[in-house]
């Protein structure tokens, strides 16, 4: 299963964790921070203006495997660009875990994320081992969730005036 982790540099131990776990199960899994390490790049996501190819490349890496991933984990308290991430795999139907942190700032956006776990031991256990049978079913049900999603996403409609009368 491709899964993309999504997150803030200030969860880095988090995400490599996750990412060495997830992988010892089989799992193909994308994360930014690894990009940016393989890229011996060290400005933690805080790019200047000498940075703008850069820049582009760690946008287009993120913004792919955010909408191409079968899963997509945020890992919270995290920032815009983050959550920027899970909004487009939101609107291409990928199912998104997302692990709960102190502080995170969500707000109504929240809903986007199909289930929030507290701990990462629950998180895991959402994940079945590759190669299974329990991991062909669970990828049927996310293409059967995508192919959901992306009817409903084409057939909302904005409220006419902006804001629907109460």
């Amino acid at each position: 299963m491709r899964i993309y982790i999504a997150s803030s540099w200030r969860n880095q131990h988090a995400i490599e964790m996750l990412t060495r776990i997830l992988r010892d199960h089989g799992h193909h899994v994308l994360s930014s921070i690894e990009y940016w390490q393989a890229k011996g790049l060290t400005t933690k996501g805080h790019l200047t203006a000498n940075d703008v190819v850069a820049a582009d490349e760690q946008f287009d890496f993120d913004m792919h495997s955010a909408i191409t991933t079968d899963v997509a984990i945020l890992i919270s308290p995290s920032g815009c660009d983050s959550w920027a991430q899970i909004g487009a795999s939101w609107a291409k139907g990928v199912p998104i875990y997302g692990l709960r942190g102190q502080g995170e700032n969500d707000g109504l956006m929240r809903r986007m994320v199909y289930m929030w776990f507290d701990d990462y031991r629950q998180l895991l256990n959402a994940f079945p081992q590759a190669g299974t049978t329990q991991e062909a079913d669970h990828l049927e049900l996310i293409r059967r969730t995508k192919s959901q999603a992306n009817a409903r996403t084409a057939n909302s409609r904005p409220v006419p005036g902006g804001v629907e009368n109460a």
